[in-house]
């Protein structure tokens, strides 16, 4: 598994990630280098990348999902799903093949006090994709649980649990 930082995602943000799902579930993981791919998947009318596009995008660049590696790019853009045009903008994207992004930008809420709870948003958007495309795991009903099929705002990330 590979988390790539996109543009001007932190890096430290992005090792801190590493270490965790390494310690928490001794997953093989690494850091790539960052990537620059703003201007090729952003949509200037909406002012937000595509998803779609930025999957595309990861997976050309990073091939090495075509054997079984978990590709997962990580961004502070705003991101929208181009298939789904009744959503404003998306926390994460997913394709079965094994390639993910996920998107910090409205992982905020105006009583956050300090990015603690924006990161731990993000940490469980990301977690979500490791459960999902390297465990093969199915999303569930229970609004409590990690894998929650419905994730539409920055509460329903807060309520489901933080670990699988």
């Amino acid at each position: 598994m590979v988390l790539v930082p996109l543009d001007d995602f932190p890096a430290d943000r992005a090792t801190a990630i590493r270490d965790r799902l390494a310690a928490d579930y001794r997953l093989p993981i690494s850091v790539a280098e960052s990537l620059s791919i703003h201007d090729e998947t952003f949509d200037p009318a909406s002012n937000q990348l595509v998803a779609e596009s930025v999957v595309d995008e990861l997976g050309a660049l990073h091939p090495e999902w075509q054997g079984g590696v978990l590709v997962i790019g990580l961004t502070t853009t705003d991101m929208r799903i181009e298939g789904r045009p009744d959503w404003r903008f998306a926390f994460s994207y997913r394709v079965s093949d094994g390639v993910a992004v996920v998107s910090s930008a409205n992982m905020s809420v105006l009583l956050d006090f300090g990015e603690g709870a924006r990161w731990n948003r993000f940490g469980k958007m990301v977690l979500r994709q490791v459960a999902f495309l390297y465990y093969g795991l199915q999303p569930v009903t229970n609004p409590d649980d990690l894998l929650y099929n419905t994730i539409l705002s920055t509460g329903d990330v807060d309520r489901i649990a933080d670990h699988l």
